[in-house]
């Protein structure tokens, strides 16, 4: 992937937006916001933008305190376009305090349950700042459709006095 010279035109760099592209593909500018918080990286099937994207990309949930059970909601994805399709979940440790056992926690669209994209995990090991896990998705998944909301559900809370947590769900999108 390049950043091309165009991040030193004004026009192409409005505040909250992100350059993305490859060489011999022209670049496109992307509104930060309006992508629910997502990082994006993209490869361009097309000269003059892109058509599908094929790079990975992730929504990342800001913070959540893991010593309280119970959902929030992750994302949504936009209204129109396309379908997300998670491949890697990244849970990580912000601050923890005198933690003896992390949380076992599940995502997912599906109602109260909150587990068709990963469903209820044990993160014991999460117990100290900067601490992570990986989850590889793997076996028959569902992709995620336009305009659905995904949630982190805490099942079992962390055992000891504080803890602050993110989470980053990666994957890609096609139509």
């Amino acid at each position: 992937m390049t950043i091309s010279n165009s991040i030193n035109n004004p026009d192409y760099i409005s505040k909250g937006q992100i350059l993305v592209g490859r060489n011999g593909t022209r670049p496109i500018m992307l509104n930060w916001g309006s992508l629910n918080g997502q990082v994006l990286a993209c490869d361009s099937t097309t000269s003059s933008g892109f058509k599908y994207m094929y790079g990975m990309t992730g929504y990342y949930l800001n913070t959540f305190n893991a010593k309280n059970t119970g959902n929030t909601i992750f994302f949504t994805t936009p209204s129109s376009g396309f379908r997300f399709f998670p491949t890697h979940i990244i849970m990580s440790v912000l601050f923890a305090s005198s933690i003896s056992a992390g949380a076992s926690i599940s995502i997912g669209t599906n109602g109260s349950s909150y587990n068709n994209i990963l469903a209820n995990t044990s993160f014991i090991g999460l117990t100290a700042a900067n601490n992570y896990q990986v989850v590889q998705l793997s076996g028959v998944l569902n992709a995620i459709p336009v305009n659905t909301s995904g949630y982190l559900n805490v099942n079992t809370a962390a055992i000891g006095t504080s803890i602050t947590m993110s989470c980053v769900i990666v994957g890609t999108w096609s139509q």
